[in-house]
């Protein structure tokens, strides 16, 4: 199980694995390169817009979502964890986790390995699957 109820607080043993899952899985199948394997910076490969990303007829590129600033943001599973009870810890400790996996995101794109919009659409992917782990916790409560 992912989590349950337990005194008022969700307990969730498996929440900081599911981001980084996910993430992993997407990117086997993103057709998205890094900015430094791309024709247009002197490498052999096309620029692949975001929303064709997923194509089938596509080889993968493994580059989104970036899997650094998706690592960081396992961390955005934790507030989870003072949910509902203390909400006001949790929203502080969702707003953490993004800005730390912002902050590595960009690190990745000063060096050249990932653009903002891979960055942005990691953080966007770890807080739907955090809402969607609150929202089937919070539906099987009973």
């Amino acid at each position: 199980m992912i989590g349950e109820i337990q005194d008022g607080y969700i307990k969730a043993p498996l929440p900081t694995t599911l981001v980084p899952s996910v993430t992993s899985t997407l990117k086997q199948i993103s057709s998205s390169y890094y900015p430094w394997d791309l024709l247009r910076y002197g490498d052999a490969h096309p620029d692949v817009h975001i929303f064709r990303a997923f194509s089938a007829d596509r080889a993968p590129g493994l580059c989104l979502p970036a899997e650094h600033a998706s690592g960081a943001l396992r961390l955005l599973a934790l507030a989870v964890c003072w949910l509902p009870a203390r909400s006001w810890i949790a929203s502080r400790t969702a707003l953490l986790a993004i800005a730390y996996g912002g902050i590595v995101g960009s690190r990745q794109q000063i060096r050249g390995a990932h653009f903002m919009t891979q960055t942005l659409w990691s953080i966007w992917i770890a807080c739907a699957i955090v809402v969607a782990l609150i929202v089937t916790l919070q539906s099987a409560e009973p």
